[in-house]
């Protein structure tokens, strides 16, 4: 099955991955879309020592890591570009680190990427508030919402300029 029978021109994309390799993949299939809705969720790893081994100047970067994450949108109409692709506002979103596609890794070789269930928890709840505007009022009110949800705070980026223009 090919990407654009699942996901026809006119869809609202989400994206909810745990690596560049995949979102690079989305990136470049949307970018291509003249009609599209596209939402990327997504949060930073705990960063683990390589060697497994926590020693005592490493609790602190472990502690701290994991809890910052984002939601982004992007909205093409008629061929034009009302929100930039999320790669577009983010960059290193999609920034190339070797990284292979899950579908590409060796059955043997173990992928993890350590997260916080209150980080999905906050990924998924921001999500879900775009999703809602979108689907019960037809607008896109933020273009951009970054939270870290270990502090317990969000801030979005307004996309007044769209508001109307997903509901036309």
């Amino acid at each position: 099955m090919d990407f654009a029978s699942l996901a026809p021109e006119g869809s609202i994309v989400v994206g909810c991955v745990d690596d560049a390799a995949t979102r690079r993949l989305l990136h470049e299939r949307l970018s291509s879309y003249t009609d599209v809705v596209y939402l990327d969720a997504g949060h930073a790893a705990v960063e683990l020592p390589e060697d497994g081994m926590l020693i005592a100047k490493e609790r602190a970067r472990v502690r701290d890591s994991g809890w910052e994450g984002q939601v982004l949108c992007d909205v093409r109409r008629r061929g034009g570009t009302a929100v930039p692709l999320p790669a577009e506002q983010i960059p290193d979103l999609v920034e190339y680190d070797g990284e292979m596609l899950p579908c590409e890794v060796p059955c043997g070789q173990v992928v993890s990427n350590p997260q916080r269930a209150l980080a999905n928890t906050w990924a998924a709840v921001t999500l879900y508030s775009y999703l809602s505007n979108l689907l019960t009022c037809g607008t896109i009110l933020h273009r951009r919402t970054l939270f870290c949800a270990r502090r317990g705070y969000a801030g979005s980026y307004p996309a007044l300029d769209v508001i109307d223009e997903v509901a036309a």
